[in-house]
């Protein structure tokens, strides 16, 4: 987890909003853009042909899919 300071930081600058996560591809730790995950939902492939397909894990297709994982991304 980042430190306070740097967490204070980023609000100051502008890169975050106190008390909110960064969301979809804002969060530096996200590998998909929102216009993959909804090619994602979009595809009827298995979930190992579209993880293959797009470098993650099978168990975050599933979680895409689902809703689990990136519930805002239309």
């Amino acid at each position: 987890f980042p430190s306070h300071d740097n967490v204070q930081d980023m609000v100051s600058e502008g890169r975050a909003k106190p008390g909110q996560p960064l969301r979809g591809s804002a969060n530096g730790n996200a590998t998909l853009s929102e216009k993959e995950v909804r090619q994602i939902r979009a595809l009827p492939l298995s979930y190992r042909a579209l993880a293959e397909r797009f470098g993650v894990s099978k168990s975050q297709i599933s979680r895409i899919k689902t809703g689990f994982a990136w519930s805002n991304a239309a």
